[in-house]
């Protein structure tokens, strides 16, 4: 599928790996749609950048996926960016055993179904997953919600093929911050990486442009940084 032209959603690409993902889409002549919960301020900022429209939503509301892809419009690649991260957040309580699953599982695939009702020749999907959702161990909620999102994943894309609609995967390992994150520990060569450090925004962004655009993939799992044998 020939990029330039098309419209992509990505969502929670305010800031961070999103907005890294949203620069690259948009430098590949796409009309991108940002979309944040909180970050109104950087949405804004990024926006002026690329000449992108804004949606503002809580994908976790009652009928708040629905609202921000009704407000995106046509949308030819969704990625689900959006996301818990259990590396960068600090949630507790009530928030954290209700916000895992809502967040990184029952949301995107929710906007997965909207994208896959939309009458659409082709189209494409990119999930942002995590590659510990592989790993053997059972990482509480946080993984769970992960690996509930990958099997909604991989059932879209049996489910749509026939379709010429493509919902693939990418996995990355520990992941290096923006620039603009000031967290200068995550930058370093870690030893018990297989590659010996993380994976880029940049690198992450690449993956998702090419799953995005290679026709003849769907339903991959799309591992960052190298596989886990855990």
């Amino acid at each position: 599928m020939k990029l330039p032209g098309k419209s992509v959603l990505v969502t929670g690409s305010a800031r961070r790996v999103g907005a890294v993902i949203a620069r690259a889409f948009a430098a590949a002549g796409c009309r991108v749609v940002i979309h944040c919960f909180k970050s109104c301020t950087e949405a804004d900022a990024l926006a002026a950048e690329i000449g992108a429209p804004v949606v503002c939503g809580d994908l976790t509301a009652p009928g708040g996926a629905e609202a921000v892809f009704r407000a995106a419009g046509h949308i030819d690649i969704l990625v689900n960016n959006a996301s818990l991260y259990r590396h960068f957040e600090v949630v507790s309580g009530h928030d954290r055993d209700k916000s895992y699953f809502e967040t990184n599982a029952a949301a995107p695939l929710r906007l997965l179904e909207l994208w896959s009702l939309q009458p659409l020749s082709e189209g494409a999907a990119v999930n942002i997953i995590d590659r510990d959702a592989l790993s053997s161990q059972t990482g509480g909620d946080y993984l769970a919600s992960k690996r509930r999102f990958l099997a909604g994943s991989n059932e879209f894309a049996r489910k749509l093929a026939a379709r010429n609609l493509r919902v693939s995967a990418v996995l990355p390992g520990p992941m290096i911050p923006p620039d603009e994150v000031a967290d200068k520990s995550m930058r370093k060569t870690r030893p018990g990486l297989p590659l010996g450090r993380p994976v880029s925004p940049d690198d992450l962004a690449a993956a998702v442009l090419f799953l995005a655009a290679n026709d003849s993939i769907t339903g991959a799992e799309l591992i960052l940084g190298g596989s886990t044998t855990a």
